[in-house]
């Protein structure tokens, strides 16, 4: 009996699906916020309905409607410019930058939408209250059924203007942290609310330089950060160069090529071409590693071959996009791509170039472990 031969199914683009999940969480975000949008817009509608099923026939006095708007928009400015208590939506998480809910950012975003809308002095909490209060000497009450015409155009106005006014609020508030850089530094951060509160400045006075934390207790060498691996304590008290709890990620060549040459950003770790077994504490991690570390040197030797570059350290000095560009050639002639873009090379052939792209490393890894000569028959 013959043998069926199994199909093989092309690996999927393992990049494509955060990418699916980013999109699929944006979408239901935005029709959060048209939900949200759609409710303040009838703000209006549901107040007079809610005036004209009183059982008065007095129509409401402006005060009335004065001090319902004043609250309304009290509310939003508060909840604006009031720092909360949870995490920020716009702020990484604390475990990767060390950014707590009190950081520096935080307090310069809500001293700068302060300086852009037309807040009130500060006052003390009875104070505030007092102030908020109606007087007790003309009380209001709303007992209408009937709402006039203007009374009605003043409200919906005043409502449309107030969430204009929030909307404005919430997208400075959204810039001035996303352009802010964040500081750890106590003696800046008091340096910074008190500049804010200064109501002048010398224009020619220059800027203090921001001060960030060191990523570990050792002093690193001055030379390019490219050529060097600042290392983290971990509990134990163990020097290591990947932060304690790291993992190694699953990523394409290109990217494990950027991780290899300059690091991780997001960890602020050092190239991972300086990484040891020793350094990775998990197994998974270590395995994944040494997978990598074999595609990388096929990558390198096939660059070398080629004349892209003369050693490993010249390409880890390479601007980025011409280390890009040295990755972008050395693997077409890793893949054995042709002019017409068809990959010839045994255990690439049968795959599209965009396919092999957005594979993970240990795929392509599998592939030239199955052809280990491939590399030096170019």
């Amino acid at each position: 009996m013959e043998r069926r031969s199994k199909k093989t199914v092309p690996p999927a683009a393992a990049s494509v699906e955060p990418w699916m999940e980013m999109r699929e969480l944006i979408v239901s975000m935005n029709s959060r916020f048209e939900t949200l949008l759609k409710e303040i817009d009838s703000l209006p509608d549901r107040i007079c309905r809610r005036l004209e099923e009183g059982k008065s026939n007095h129509p409401p006095t402006p005060e009335t409607i004065t001090m319902t708007v004043r609250a309304f928009t009290d509310a939003i400015l508060d909840a604006s410019t009031r720092p909360s208590q949870d995490k920020s939506i716009f702020s990484h998480e604390s475990s990767r930058h060390g950014v707590g809910d009190d950081s520096p950012s935080r307090q310069s975003s809500a001293a700068a939408v302060g300086a852009s809308i037309p807040i009130p002095s500060p006052q003390s909490p009875r104070q505030y209250a007092a102030a908020r209060q109606p007087s007790p000497t003309t009380p209001t009450v709303v007992e209408s059924t009937t709402l006039s015409t203007a009374s009605r155009e003043t409200l919906g106005g005043t409502i449309r203007t107030t969430r204009r006014t929030a909307q404005a609020v919430l997208s400075h508030a959204t810039k001035v942290h996303a352009n802010q850089t964040v500081d750890l530094s106590p003696k800046d951060t008091a340096s910074s609310s008190d500049a804010a509160s200064s109501p002048t400045q010398h224009p020619n006075r220059p800027k203090k330089k921001r001060k960030y934390p060191p990523l570990s207790s050792e002093t690193t060498a001055t030379s390019p950060t490219c050529l060097t691996a600042p290392t983290f304590v971990w509990g134990n008290g163990q020097h290591r160069r990947v932060p304690e709890g790291w993992r190694c990620p699953l990523v394409t060549c290109k990217v494990l090529w950027y991780c290899w040459f300059r690091g991780d950003v997001v960890h602020r770790m050092g190239p991972f071409r300086f990484l040891e077994a020793t350094d990775v504490g998990d197994a998974d991690s270590r395995a994944l590693l040494a997978r990598g570390r074999a595609v990388v040197e096929h990558l390198v030797t096939v660059a070398l071959l080629h004349s892209l570059a003369n050693s490993e350290d010249d390409i880890a000095l390479l601007p980025t996009p011409a280390l890009l560009d040295v990755f972008s050639r050395a693997f077409d002639f890793l893949m054995g791509r042709t002019p017409d873009g068809t990959l010839a090379r045994i255990g690439f052939d049968g795959l599209r170039p965009d396919q092999v792209l957005y594979m993970p490393f240990t795929d392509v890894h599998d592939i030239l472990q199955n052809r280990p000569a491939m590399v030096f028959a170019l």
